[in-house]
């Protein structure tokens, strides 16, 4: 075997373990059911929140306006003592796209939802190995 060889199969190796490690340390999130945000994104993909977002604005917790914010305190979501001019939002339309798929396919299944962020997250690292190693 050549060195050209070895060392493609122990990069090989390398990424195949941090990718068999990272699922194994997040495994049990397959049965963890819905956390934190999940529930005010799962209600803005519904219509329900109550301050609208479009489907892939679903990191904006606050708006910054002053009427979205004072909704939003008057609802329970944010504590009274709130800035009328808090913004609270990140831009992640890969992210917001993701769970709306996840809730439209696979409403049904948490561990299903969670398994397909797991498949995300390896794909990411083989993508991310293949970029560096270039």
């Amino acid at each position: 075997m050549n060195a050209r060889t070895r060392d493609s199969a122990l990069y090989a190796v390398v990424v195949c373990s941090a990718i068999g490690l990272g699922l194994f340390l997040h495994w049990p999130s397959l049965h963890a059911g819905y956390r934190g945000d999940d529930f005010p994104q799962r209600a803005m993909i519904r219509g329900e929140f109550v301050a609208p977002r479009a489907p892939l604005d679903l990191f904006a917790f606050a708006s910054g306006e002053p009427h979205d914010v004072e909704k939003l305190m008057d609802f329970g979501y944010m504590p009274w003592w709130t800035a009328p001019d808090l913004r609270l939002r990140m831009w992640r339309p890969l992210a917001s796209a993701l769970m709306v798929l996840d809730q439209r396919v696979l409403d049904a299944s948490t561990e299903l939802q969670h398994a397909h962020s797991l498949v995300w997250y390896a794909a990411l690292v083989l993508v991310c190995s293949r970029l560096f190693r270039r």
